[in-house]
């Protein structure tokens, strides 16, 4: 009774028949031969609290689906460097992304696709958006080097946190301000100059705050800067 009629599915066993009205439903594969091995209206189920049984019929709270993917899962996972299972679904839903700017490569490397077979994947999807990831595989402009001026004040204030990112002083706390001199500073350094373990948490803790407080412009910074990262570490095709 405290499951909610909403929420229950029925699964005729003898039949092998599931009732669940205008619910799409995905049942696991042991659950399902388990259910089938019955044929005399007893339920071959291993103990459950959650699993109710009815005469021949099996009732049980309708497990959801995983929720989509977000951009900021995109970026987290990144950030993360998290082995997913599913790390294809993360590519098809950049095509679905307003911005262009996510961590691409790394994505492919988890799936063992080339550039190309990349391109090829990203062609079968629905979405105008692929062009726009199709255009920076094919010449990807995030990849360059910011080389700021050395007298002008705002090329200065970068190099200023280059040094600091290299004597690892970079702090979380910055104004925005300052933030923005620091990405800029990030897309100054070298393969062999990226600590990961030292930049990603950084970066991470701005991007879900600025992003949770919708700061898009700041943003849309981080994610230029991600990309940069996710190009210089991860793209093969160098």
């Amino acid at each position: 009774a405290e499951i909610g009629v909403e929420n229950v599915v029925l699964a005729n066993s003898l039949e092998d028949i599931i009732f669940s009205e205008g619910t799409k439903l995905l049942i696991p594969e042991k659950l399902v031969k388990e259910i089938r091995q019955n044929r005399e209206g007893k339920i071959l189920l291993p103990p459950s609290d959650n699993i109710q049984t009815v005469n021949s019929a099996v009732i049980a709270p309708i497990k959801p689906v995983s929720k989509a993917i977000t951009t900021p899962d995109i970026i987290n996972v990144f950030l993360e460097e998290s082995k997913v299972d599913n790390p294809l679904e993360y590519i098809k839903q950049m095509c679905f992304e307003l911005s262009k700017f996510m961590p691409i490569y790394y994505f492919m490397k988890l799936s063992n696709l080339s550039r190309l077979d990349t391109i090829k994947f990203l062609k079968s999807q629905p979405s105008r958006n692929r062009d726009k990831l199709i255009e920076r595989l094919n010449s990807d402009p995030v990849g360059k080097k910011v080389r700021p001026s050395k007298t002008h004040k705002s090329g200065i204030k970068t190099r200023e946190f280059y040094q600091k990112i290299l004597d690892r002083k970079l702090h979380v706390d910055l104004n925005s301000n300052d933030i923005f001199h620091a990405l800029r500073a990030i897309k100054m350094l070298d393969r062999d100059q990226i600590e990961k373990s030292y930049i990603f948490p950084i970066l991470q803790e701005w991007f879900n705050n600025y992003y949770a407080e919708k700061k898009y412009k700041l943003t849309d910074s981080l994610r230029r800067t991600i990309c940069y990262l996710d190009f210089v570490l991860f793209n093969t095709d160098q």
